[in-house]
Order: structure tokens, then sequence, then C-alpha cells
């Protein structure tokens, strides 16, 4: 074996036990919850009592008036005692009517509603709108949302059980991609399933990941750490550098809400810019994250998927320039991309294979054309992304997007 196929071995056997082991996490997790469900029907275990937790959602936007309607919608459905929370809408001074779309749907909310703006032109940010609306918030938990999202009628329920552990103060809870088409859909459905699958793995033994939006946390945690200081002037990673401000401050604060019913639904981008423009932005904060675990893990999904590109240009020059090596370069690098196909579904089926939910992804829903489409571009487009993020940062919501 050659110097260049050994390296790409070792790479991909390093990637195959991580993302089995993350698989093999959220299957044995799976089955745990599900023996946990049987014996609370029959009777085995003292019902939970969820009522006495109280929660400020916040919500801040953006130019979001195309998603809020359904938002507000989903939270006036909430089986939840009224009293028992409310939503704070802050306003990260948006150029739609996003605003004026919460004033007229105020009047029709069940719940407490407040709506609250960022008046200071140099006060601007998710990071800034939350700690505004940690400092508004009544309620000792902070639940957060982001504005494109909906969410199931036991959400609030679902994240106060997952509390009833004194011992929790921070949650990260599951986040889904409503169901769609196409190829687009695809490659961003089975890359967002497997980063949700590696964050509820983590969680089993050192936290690497979560999403704000679905995410809870007690106001005494946000003050101990400081909340945001320290990373305001980074465009993203609101979710990543308060959960690794908690880590680092209480380690055994944290849990993962394994509860599917807990689960808020987001839409995947709709156009290929827009998806370039989001990765970049998510790209544009690992440099600034201080886990080591957590950027060598990111190194060897990278290698992998370079890997991959490497040997299918060294097959396409080999190929021109009749090299006698092109049928056995062929071959190997037919047999990598065979391995990671099916490592990366089957990854898919242990974590997922159990899910029922009908307005989201699953293993069961996959449009295989498409799907085999999406994996052999996805490895070309990480690449192209990761390089043109060194050079070029692009606008996201009307801002440029910064890591510094």
């Amino acid at each position: 074996m050659s110097l260049p196929e050994l390296f790409t071995a070792l790479f991909f056997f390093l990637y195959s036990m991580i993302f089995l082991w993350v698989g093999w996490q959220c299957f044995s997790q799976a089955k745990k919850s599900k023996a946990m469900r049987t014996s609370d029907r029959m009777g085995l275990k003292a019902p939970v009592t969820t009522s006495q937790k109280q929660f400020s959602v916040l919500i801040p936007f953006r130019n979001e008036a195309r998603n809020l309607t359904d938002l507000f919608f989903s939270l006036n459905e909430l089986n939840f005692p009224l009293p028992q929370f409310e939503v704070i809408f802050i306003n990260d001074h948006s150029e739609d009517d996003g605003f004026k779309i919460l004033e007229k749907l105020q009047h029709k909310a069940r719940f407490s509603m407040r709506l609250i703006q960022l008046e200071h032109p140099l006060e601007f940010g998710k990071k800034q709108a939350l700690s505004h609306g940690v400092e508004q918030a009544k309620y000792p938990w902070i639940a957060t949302l982001d504005a494109d999202c909906t969410v199931s009628k036991n959400w609030l329920n679902s994240l106060a059980q997952a509390l009833n552990d004194p011992s929790i103060e921070f949650i990260s809870g599951p986040v889904f991609l409503k169901h769609n088409k196409g190829l687009l859909y695809q490659m961003q459905a089975a890359e967002f399933m497997t980063l949700q699958a590696l964050t509820q793995a983590s969680f089993t033994v050192h936290p690497l990941l979560s999403n704000g939006a679905n995410m809870v946390y007690s106001k005494n945690v946000f003050a101990a750490v400081s909340g945001f200081s320290g990373n305001l002037n980074i465009s993203s990673g609101d979710d990543m550098f308060l959960m690794q401000k908690i880590l680092r401050h209480k380690r055994g604060a944290l849990a993962y809400n394994r509860d599917w019913t807990g689960a808020v639904y987001t839409h995947a981008a709709d156009h290929w810019p827009s998806y370039a423009a989001q990765q970049i932005r998510w790209m544009s904060k690992t440099s600034a994250l201080q886990d080591p675990l957590l950027k060598i893990i990111a190194l060897i999904i990278f290698c992998t998927n370079s890997a991959i590109v490497i040997w299918f240009i060294t097959c396409l020059t080999y190929a021109i320039a009749k090299n006698p090596m092109f049928g056995a370069t062929l071959k190997f690098t037919g047999l990598l991309v065979l391995l990671k196909f099916i490592l990366d579904h089957l990854t898919l089926w242990l974590s997922y294979g159990t899910l029922k939910e009908k307005k989201t992804w699953s293993v069961s829903k996959i449009n295989w054309t498409a799907q085999i489409m999406a994996f052999l571009i996805y490895p070309f487009w990480t690449l192209g992304l990761t390089i043109i993020s060194i050079f070029y940062r692009p606008y996201w919501k009307g801002r440029k997007i910064v890591n510094k």
C-alpha cells in the first residue's frame, strides 16, 4: 500500500470509529428511552410533575416576516399551563414587516407575549438580542427558539420533564428539518441529521455541539458565565460558545433532551447560494471554538471528505494521461466511496431508524436517486466552501459575517 493510500485508510478508519460510535450511542439511548416510556405506561414509575417549571421563551428575529406567522400559531397551540410561560420576541433591526406582523397577531395570543426591539444602532446581532431578552425575562428558565422554526404541542412539557434532575442547568434539544424534496434538500437533510446524531451522542460523554433553535438554560448559570461576553463580535455561535462556557463552569449541569416530542422543526435552505452562506456562517465560528476534541473530529471529517475529492481527481488525471495505475486507483476510489456511503447511512439508520414523525426527514423517506447524487456532490461542496471561506465572507440577513 502506498503512503497516500495508507494515510487515506487511517482517516477512514478514524471516521468509521467516530460514526459507528455515534450511531450505537443513539441506538442505545433510544432503546433506554423506549424502555422508560414503557415502564411509565405500565405504572412502574411515579408520574413526573412538570407544572412548577416556568419559562421565558426568547425568540430573536431579523427579516423573518415570512416565518413568524407559522411560529406564532405553533406557539399558540402549546399544551402547557399558560401562567407558567411567556414569549418574548426581540426585533434585531429588521428591515421587513416582521414586527408589524407580530403586532397584528398579538391580540390572538393565548399566551403572555411581549415585543421588544434593539434600539441602539451599535447594539445588534443574535447574542445582543438574547442578552437583552434575558434581562427582560421574568421566569427562571430561558428557552430559545429561532424565528424560522415551529414547535410541537408538547415542546415545553418535554423540556420541563427533562429538567426534573435538579443538577441540570442547560439542555440541548433535537431540531429536525421539515420534509421536502429535491437534491438540495437531500444533501442538507443527511448532513443536518448526522450533526444532530453527533450532538446527541456526545452528551453521553462530552458535549460537543448544540443548536440554539432548541435550547434551555437557567438565568443563574447564564449570569454565572457572563452570558455571551467574550464572543459578541462573532456573527455565529451563540449556542456553542454558551454551552462551552457552561461546560467549563459546571460540567455535570448539561444534558440532552432525547424526547422527540420535544423537537422543533425548521426549513432547509431553498437555494444553493443561501445554503452556501449558511455553511460559511457556521464555518466562521470554528477557529474561535476552544474544544480540542471538536476540532479533531472536524478535521477528521474534513480530511475524509477531501480524500474522496483528491482520489477522484487522481483517477481523472490518470484516465486522461492513460496511466497504467488508473485501474487500481479507480478500484481504490470506488471502495472508499462505497464504504463511506454505507457507513453514513448506517449511522443515520441507527440514529433515526425509529423516527416516526410525518413532517420531518427520516431514513424511510429517503429519495435514493437524489440521495446518491447528493452524497457524490457533498465532498466537493464542503471542500470548495472551506477554501472559499478563507477568502470570502458573505452577507447573512443584510450583514457581513465576521469571526473576530
